[in-house]
């Protein structure tokens, strides 16, 4: 008997919505990643993820989009629980979005807790940092399509809501009773609030605290929320062996960037000196005067598939042109030339960083979803494509991670490979 769906994770980028739904399957239960409600609604589970890819919409077309979703999701019987998950960075539409769902009706309140302390993003007095930088001071300023300039949640959120958004102390995490009255007391203002939290067991009084309230509570953050809640949201099932599910045998391993993250250019190189790996990069200012040389880079890619050899497919040379046109151009040729290597039938692993990059890519392979696996890495998960390309698929988002992740992620496939071929 198919199980019911429990929660509904709600992302609005690839890496996200898998980054938020293995803290789940890693603890046992079936998570899923879809693209669309028609999918989730026929093969979701226990726990069922879509992807909107709405960060870099118009606030207003995300709106659209979150609202429209939710009236297709009132399908799903029961569903006792929705997740927001949001960029640990705070890119992205966060304020049409939550407005979306808590227009539907179905919340009292909305707990806002971004912070993720595994992958060094933090909340303390209200301001976000990254790596313990105020996040206005980061990388993600000049992100491409979605800059952020502001570090303090309850401004930037304000701003977004055009409503008032509240915050809650820290102080009042040890105190149930104080916490109850402080929330009864923040609700009749703005039923908005954000919570600080600078480690994991921040997020564990959070989720324990307001769990045990009576509101219908609309639950937004990162990945490293959506694990805390983990005991308060699910109620006892058999759970299932995640790690146990079949996964693509032997082949070859095609990694792809088109992240344009310092963190990921870093990685990279410890990919390259570390791995014995092939580079295939490739030359945007020609594609962008003659995109006929896509072609080109495909007869190279699979002629390298063909010899066995794993490839890491990458850019250079990126033209002068405004940042999105120019990105909008890269993910679709890395899309293009990479579901062609992937036609080939010759790889069975894609580790895939930058979550436009990602997302690019399953759609142009067509697949359905994903099913999470496993976590590799913190905030970097390991899945099985769902649909007729079997591949096992690794996503990270362009700034998430150590030097050495690649390595690690990398590794990890070519490890299992080799006990595949051994047996």
């Amino acid at each position: 008997m198919k199980r019911p769906h429990e929660l509904v994770i709600i992302a609005d980028d690839l890496t996200g919505a898998n980054d938020s739904g293995i803290q789940l399957a890693k603890k046992g239960r079936c998570a899923k990643v879809f693209f669309n409600a028609e999918d989730a609604i026929e093969h979701g589970e226990d726990v069922t993820i879509l992807d909107t890819d709405s960060r870099a919409l118009s606030p207003s077309i995300a709106y659209h989009c979150i609202a429209s979703l939710i009236n297709e999701l009132k399908e799903i019987a029961p569903t006792p629980h929705f997740y927001k998950k949001i960029d640990s960075t705070l890119r992205g539409n966060l304020g049409a979005e939550i407005n979306a769902l808590y227009d539907s009706g179905s919340f009292d309140v909305v707990i806002i807790a971004p912070a993720f302390p595994k992958a060094g993003r933090t909340t303390k007095d209200g301001f976000h940092y990254v790596h313990d930088q105020l996040l206005h001071y980061t990388e993600v300023r000049t992100d491409p399509k979605t800059p952020v300039f502001e570090s303090h949640i309850p401004t930037l959120l304000t701003e977004q809501l055009n409503q008032a958004v509240n915050h809650i102390r820290p102080s009042l995490y040890e105190n149930p009773l104080q916490w109850e009255e402080e929330v009864e007391r923040l609700l009749t203002t703005s039923p908005f609030v954000v919570c600080d939290a600078t480690s994991d067991e921040d997020l564990q009084k959070i989720a324990m605290l307001h769990s045990t309230l009576p509101y219908r509570t609309l639950w937004v953050g990162s990945a490293g929320l959506i694990e805390m809640l983990y005991d308060y949201l699910f109620t006892p099932l058999e759970i299932t062996k995640a790690e146990s599910k079949s996964l693509p045998q032997e082949g070859q391993t095609l990694l792809v960037s088109g992240s344009a993250s310092g963190r990921t250019a870093t990685q990279i190189e410890h990919l390259k000196q570390d791995c014995d790996i092939e580079t295939l990069s490739i030359n945007m200012t020609e594609i962008t005067t003659k995109p006929a040389f896509i072609s080109e880079y495909i007869r190279t890619l699979e002629y390298m598939l063909s010899q066995r050899r794993d490839v890491l497919l990458t850019v250079d040379k990126v033209p002068e042109h405004s940042q999105e046109d120019i990105s909008y151009v890269i993910v679709h040729t890395l899309a293009a030339i990479t579901a062609q290597g992937v036609g080939s039938g010759q790889v069975s692993n894609l580790i895939l960083t930058g979550g436009d990059t990602a997302k690019a890519i399953v759609s142009k392979l067509g697949v359905k979803g994903i099913t999470l696996v496993k976590e590799i890495e913190d905030g970097i998960p390991l899945g099985k494509l769902i649909g007729e390309t079997k591949c096992t698929i690794i996503t990270k988002a362009g700034a998430y991670g150590n030097e050495r992740s690649l390595v690690h992620a990398y590794n990890h496939v070519k490890s299992r490979d080799a006990k595949w071929a051994n047996q």
